[in-house]
């Protein structure tokens, strides 16, 4: 074999140029050992430049190659290869080898692999200046032609972010909380006082339920002034809206317009039970006269609504009892399932850029377990939410779902939340505590602990407590905020990992972990952004790749990684290196310090050098 080369071509080149080496020994020899911790410590000493690339143990090392800098720096790089055997083949051979892909390299043969097959891959190096070559170069290659080679990469900078987490602070983050039922089947509950309702920490949505005949007394007389004044009112607070409009109340005669059934539409009064009040019409919910009319009327209501950046849902509530899919305190007939699917189709049409939430009864109620799942499947394959009203009542808390906290469905539940937000509506506060489900401050003494459980299995990204704002808070106030923070997602920074030092024009890496310690995980994609600081206080703001807090599933940790493409006339120097997620313009919220995140959303991750 001929003698290790001295002196290195002076041609830049992208192809690697082999140097040959000696057959390795079955045992190292003493010089050889010795040759390698001289290796070992010049490897090391080059990693404190933030040079070595990759790692890997090479059972059995082919040989070392001259390459250009991938960056053009002036420099080569020493890569160490692996031959693979005949028999394994080049892609086996380098799994069994355990090493990761860094840059292809011609074979130590000169030649190139098998036609078919992958080239043979570099998985370690690191540059070398050109005065140095000869007197590196010797002593590395006898040392890997002698003995296995553990090249070991720089590790990354780590930053704990542990100790600056805070769990006090309520998070008012976009999509997710409180809602307060500001106008709940009808216009006198539960409206409260402005300053009332701003009071309520972590609560950022109205909920109105108002029935039909609010909005169209008069066929094609339109009148949305319940909800345009709301929203005149509150949107410039930050305030965000949920709908739901319904046909049949329990406190209207006439939630679905008399002139429907004036038109010709079919339906009948009905007091099924006399404590719940008006003696009301209920319509029959497949009549080809109702639905034309109620068709009308939701194609109004989306044209004016439909897309709105304040509406977060609206309700499919046209069958029913306050538009639950029910008819108990009605007429307790029926409805086949392809009508509450019409239904279903008639909110897809008229809304579909807003998200649409079904509720479990509107599904299940008075229909085979087959057939509601088939109807439940087909909201859900449809993009619909999941919602139960009314969490709490009595009768199923203590007998109907006791076993699951009043939950009737939680395998529903389980299957909507890992894809799309379900929605919880409390019992009425005040029925709560007049039925003894909810006694003492929080719900200490009942009420906070089957909530919780309730949670657990629900998993709310939306939870309205069903009552006046002030009645509410003054009774509640600790679990109020304990509320407000687990619905939805509640993000605790725990880590973040960046580079020691970088090059201008290059791709940044960089990975976040967060902890969600809410019920559920976020549901719409954010926009990140990374801000880096120079010790001038030069600021440059660079779109960030790949990091995805979807993947934040509830009560885990989980590693976002990303890139973001540092500019060519970045200034060499150290820069401190901060992230803001905004979603819609609003920045989120972690758990953690106000001297780790700022109050425009810059969440400090740490300091890297540029080259």
């Amino acid at each position: 074999m001929s003698k290790p080369r001295t002196a290195w071509p002076a041609a830049r080149s992208r192809s690697a140029r082999a140097l040959p080496m000696s057959p390795r020994p079955t045992r190292p020899t003493a010089s050889q050992a010795g040759r390698r911790s001289f290796m070992t410590r010049s490897i090391a000493a080059a990693g404190g430049r933030g040079n070595v690339k990759s790692a890997g143990r090479l059972e059995n090392p082919a040989g070392l190659f001259a390459a250009d800098s991938p960056t053009g720096h002036p420099e080569r790089r020493i890569l160490i290869v692996f031959r693979p055997t005949p028999e394994a083949g080049w892609e086996q051979s380098r799994k069994a080898a355990g090493v990761a892909s860094l840059a292809a390299a011609a074979p130590a043969t000169g030649r190139g692999p098998p036609p078919g097959d992958r080239p043979e891959e570099a998985v370690g190096g690191f540059p070398m200046p050109t005065a140095r070559r000869a007197a590196w170069a010797a002593p590395l290659i006898a040392a890997f032609a002698g003995a296995p080679a553990t090249v070991r990469a720089e590790a990354p900078r780590v930053i704990d972010l542990r100790a600056d987490q805070d769990e006090a602070a309520v998070l008012e983050n976009p999509a997710k909380g409180l809602y307060h039922h500001y106008y709940d089947n009808g216009t006198k509950s539960y409206p409260s006082r402005s300053e009332e309702i701003e009071a309520v920490p972590g609560c950022r949505q109205l909920y109105v339920r108002l029935p039909w005949s609010e909005f169209e007394p008069k066929p094609g007389q339109l009148d949305w002034s319940r909800i345009d004044d709301l929203v005149r009112e509150w949107v410039p607070k930050g305030y965000s809206f949920s709908f739901r409009f319904t046909c049949k109340e329990t406190g209207y005669a006439y939630a679905t317009p008399e002139w429907v059934r004036l038109a010709g539409a079919k339906g009948g009064f009905f007091k099924a039970d006399p404590g719940w009040g008006e003696n009301a019409w209920e319509p029959v919910w497949d009549d080809p006269v109702f639905l034309k009319h109620l068709e009308a009327f939701l194609k109004a209501a989306g044209r004016r609504y439909d897309g709105q950046p304040w509406l977060d849902f609206v309700d499919i509530g046209s069958i029913g009892d306050w538009g639950e899919g029910h008819t108990h305190f009605g007429s307790r007939k029926p409805v086949p399932s392809e009508v509450r699917r019409r239904h279903i189709d008639l909110y897809r049409a008229a809304f579909p850029r807003t998200p649409l939430a079904v509720i479990d009864d509107f599904c299940a109620y008075q229909t085979a377990d087959a057939e509601s799942r088939t109807l439940f499947d087909y909201a859900r394959q449809h993009g619909c939410w999941l919602r139960d009203d009314s969490l709490g009542v009595e009768w199923w808390l203590n007998q109907g779902a006791a076993k699951t906290w009043s939950v009737a469905r939680p395998a529903w539940f389980a299957a909507t939340w890992p894809r799309a937000p379900t929605v919880i509506e409390l019992e009425h506060y005040g029925m709560m505590k007049r039925s003894g489900v909810w006694r003492g401050a929080d719900g200490a003494e009942r009420g906070a602990d089957w909530l919780r459980k309730a949670m657990d299995l629900c998993r709310p990204t939306w939870l309205g407590y069903h009552g006046g704002a002030a009645e509410w808070l003054k009774e509640n106030p600790r679990l109020t905020r304990e509320l407000a923070n687990r619905t939805g997602y509640w993000l605790f920074p725990e880590e973040a990992e960046l580079p020691h030092a970088v090059r201008p024009g290059t791709d940044l890496a960089l990975r976040l972990r967060l902890r969600n310690r809410g019920w559920a995980p976020p549901y719409r994609p954010w926009t990140a952004t990374l801000r880096l600081v120079s010790g001038t206080g030069a600021a440059v703001d660079l779109p960030v790749t790949g990091l995805d807090a979807r993947a934040c599933a509830p009560d885990a940790s989980a590693d976002l990684t990303g890139s973001a493409a540092l500019p060519e006339t970045l200034a060499a120097g150290e820069w401190s290196a901060s992230l803001r997620f905004s979603d819609g313009g609003r920045a989120i919220r972690f758990a953690c310090t106000p001297a780790r995140q700022d109050r425009d959303g810059w969440l400090g991750i740490g300091r890297l050098d540029v080259k």
